[in-house]
């Protein structure tokens, strides 16, 4: 679903019908964040994240972390505080850079898949540079078309050692012996609901073990989840031919637990 009335490029805002991003670039490095309640949910996390992508990229934003802050609310503003995602993205070409922030189609998943679990494929790549949020149009064209073909919900990604490293738009963790395992930081794009997790994770003193799952070990797991902007911690029913327990104690706990997180996120920072 789309809600967008207004967007900003470069600061300035323009209706909907001016819309048409880029079609040449050298690079595009972005966010995605959620607005819910008239609320940016972790925006500060988001800011930092982008910065660091041009860190990582040898590049520098000519704004600072408040500026970017407030180009994301006034696009929430603009189209009355809508509930939905925002992209926010800087697209590089030949040193120049334009920034465009817009509200992007969204679907959230409905009750019925937290409750009974999502479907999942894999698919043998893997990003360059999984650190930086940098678009992969290639790579993202691969996972939507064995998505469609397969009614999965998300691509399980399998590096060359056939070992599990993250979702296409997503991070993974799995649970064996009530201990929680996720890929190490420097195989993944390390998602804004990963950390969220990871500190809940960390507060409630739960074992966490940063280590890839190779495929072919994937049964020996009682449970998995995925983290994302959109999908929150959403539990997994199945990867190719393996099944997961949907209903894990640990799974249910974290679920709560980040809803929790952003409840009281929500209600620090409503003006």
């Amino acid at each position: 679903m789309s809600v967008q009335r207004f967007f900003l490029h470069d600061g300035k805002p323009f209706e909907q019908d001016n819309f048409n991003l880029p079609l040449h670039f050298d690079a595009c490095i972005y966010e995605v964040v959620r607005v819910t309640e008239g609320v940016i949910l972790f925006a500060e996390d988001h800011v930092d994240r982008l910065f660091g992508s041009f860190g990582k990229k040898g590049m520098t934003l000519s704004l600072d972390r408040d500026q970017v802050l407030d180009e994301l609310y006034q696009v929430v503003r603009l189209n009355n505080n809508a509930e939905g995602n925002i992209r926010y993205d800087v697209y590089v070409s030949n040193g120049h850079m334009q920034r465009w922030a817009y509200y992007v189609p969204h679907v959230y998943p409905p009750l019925s898949l937290y409750q009974h679990g999502v479907k999942l494929v894999t698919l043998r790549a893997e990003r360059s540079e999984p650190a930086v949020k940098i678009l992969y149009f290639d790579l993202r064209k691969q996972a939507e078309e064995l998505m469609r073909q397969s009614g999965s919900y998300e691509v399980v990604l399998v590096n060359d050692n056939q070992y599990i490293t993250e979702g296409s738009k997503s991070n993974l963790f799995f649970i064996r012996n009530n201990k929680i395992y996720t890929a190490p930081d420097e195989l993944v794009l390390s998602g804004i609901t990963r950390k969220k997790v990871i500190e809940i994770i960390t507060r409630l003193s739960l074992p966490l073990i940063y280590d890839p799952v190779k495929y072919s070990e994937l049964s020996q797991y009682e449970a998995a989840f995925l983290t994302g902007t959109s999908p929150k911690v959403l539990p997994v029913r199945k990867i190719d031919m393996n099944e997961f327990a949907v209903n894990h104690p640990l799974t249910l706990q974290l679920m709560r637990e980040y809803d929790g997180m952003i409840r009281n996120y929500i209600d620090a920072h409503k003006s």
